[in-house]
């Protein structure tokens, strides 16, 4: 079984967000989740849901697997 690497994926999704160019708030309304759980993802305190990192990954472009397991 894997074990999600919290700060990875965090960096990925905070990398991702900048790329688009999109503040924490924006990503968050965008994702449907408040901005408090949002920087709770991206500062690795707080792994997402499955649910919660597909609707990250269609917002922000990537797919889950590359934001999970990196490139």
């Amino acid at each position: 079984m894997y074990e999600i690497q919290k700060e990875a994926l965090s960096n990925r999704i905070k990398s991702q967000r900048k790329s688009k160019g999109l503040t924490q708030e924006q990503a968050a309304e965008q994702i449907g989740i408040t901005y408090g759980s949002y920087v709770k993802i991206e500062n690795a305190f707080q792994t997402p849901s499955l649910a919660t990192l597909a609707t990250i990954s269609q917002v922000l472009g990537i797919s889950s697997d590359m934001l999970i397991f990196g490139p």
